[in-house]
């Protein structure tokens, strides 16, 4: 059995001989798609009417999920190179009885290079200090300390809106800290534990030390090319 199948046409009015040319609609949407990529996309940094972003404000939305408000500025220095200072804390105890704690503030600074001819790849260097005090379970020892730290980071932004741009980033280092070691004990029940300091010890690690999924927002744009 011969099944045909119908294809649909577009009449497009051609300027040069007045006449109309007929055009499937699987090239028209080749053509669109032409047109678009001639386009490009919006700019990584363009604000429209001519504005270019220098002072952007971005928010790493993973760190919210553990109830971390999380915050940092960057500077666009050039079209390809941005300055980041980000910030996080937290402090929450879990349980007064067993003093489940999980508490932290960093200071991150961050330099990156965008790549290629849309600018939404990017490599950089960043690095860390942190104070960190956590004790996730009851019976485990609690750790508390300073944390220094610093490595490469990679990922891929692009624009959602006008003002708005999504950043999604991951970067691997290494982590090296002193961390003192304690335990909670409760004499009675009701009695809040008191907290016996046991060791301290250096501890050092290497992988993955930088996620997120961020949002960018434009602060403050100035014409011309922002250089």
């Amino acid at each position: 059995m011969l099944l045909t199948v119908p294809v649909l046409t577009w009449a497009q009015n051609d300027a040069l001989s007045g006449k109309d040319t007929i055009v499937s609609m699987r090239e028209l949407h080749r053509l669109h798609r032409e047109e678009k990529i001639a386009r490009g996309p919006l700019g990584r940094r363009d604000m429209g009417n001519g504005k270019t972003t220098v002072l952007s404000l971005r928010s790493n939305l993973l760190r919210w999920l553990t109830f971390t408000p999380d915050l940092g500025l960057v500077l666009h220095c050039s079209p390809r190179v941005d300055v980041q200072l980000n910030a996080a804390w937290t402090s929450m105890t879990i349980s007064d009885r067993y003093q489940k704690r999980y508490a932290l503030w960093i200071v991150s600074p961050e330099v990156r290079y965008y790549l290629g001819q849309n600018q939404r790849y990017y490599l950089g260097i960043q690095g860390e200090v942190s104070q960190r005090n956590y004790r996730l379970r009851g019976r485990d020892e609690g750790k508390q300390g300073t944390v220094y730290g610093g490595g490469v980071v990679g990922g891929y932004q692009w624009r959602i809106g006008r003002h708005t741009s999504l950043d999604l980033h991951i970067g691997a280092g290494f982590n090296a800290g002193r961390m003192s070691h304690y335990d909670n004990n409760s004499l009675f029940d009701g009695q809040k534990p008191s907290r016996t300091f046991l060791r301290k010890e250096d501890e050092h690690w290497f992988g993955i030390n930088h996620l997120g999924v961020s949002l960018v927002w434009d602060l403050y744009g100035r014409k011309g090319d922002g250089r």
